[in-house]
């Protein structure tokens, strides 16, 4: 027996929801360091949750890789090789304990703050008030611009905006004071 149609499209949509997505890996960075005194390369830009690894390209492997207090990277001990996942935005400055002062034998992780994801919009419960204007609610992002746009028209591009809102939650209400009552109109949320 056939399943309908209709069970294909639920499950499609379902797969499609935010969250659902699995997020992008998190990315690895090789900082190599010792024979020239040096961290090669000196500073390096990473996002919230991926790794750096450090490794003693030298001979002599008389190095350390240590961090502030607060995130002390690969401690204070000598090491050939060490990781740090780094989970905070920040900029984190390290050196070499042995030759940090005598020969400058530092670097520096800029961690960028991981980007917010933008869910679509999702324009729901409209109803037409008492004195003829619409109004409904829009399930958006917080803290992300949201440009609520009216058209009497699908067929055409005539769409103008109505409101501009950032939100400090995940919904908020929109009143269309321009709505003759029930005149056929159709509304979206452009998010730039």
């Amino acid at each position: 027996m056939k399943t309908p149609r209709l069970n294909h499209l639920i499950l499609a949509g379902l797969c499609l929801l935010p969250g659902l997505v699995p997020s992008a890996p998190a990315a690895t960075t090789n900082v190599a360091y010792g024979g020239a005194f040096t961290f090669r390369p000196a500073v390096v830009t990473i996002q919230q949750g991926d790794t750096v690894i450090w490794t003693d390209a030298g001979t002599i492997h008389n190095h350390t890789v240590t961090g502030p207090a607060s995130d002390p990277l690969c401690g204070g001990a000598l090491v050939t090789s060490c990781s740090w996942t780094f989970t905070n935005a920040g900029s984190f400055a390290y050196k070499c304990n042995t030759h940090g002062a005598t020969f400058g034998m530092t670097g520096l992780v800029v961690v960028a703050s991981a980007p917010v994801p933008v869910v679509p919009a999702l324009l729901t419960n409209m109803t037409v008030l008492s004195n003829g204007q619409a109004q409904f609610q829009v399930l958006s992002t917080a803290l992300h611009t949201n440009q609520v746009q009216a058209s009497a028209n699908l067929a055409l591009s005539n769409w103008i905006t109505i409101s501009t809102v950032f939100p400090a939650t995940n919904s908020f209400i929109v009143t269309d004071s321009n709505a003759p009552g029930f005149e056929l109109r159709f509304y979206r949320v452009v998010q730039p």
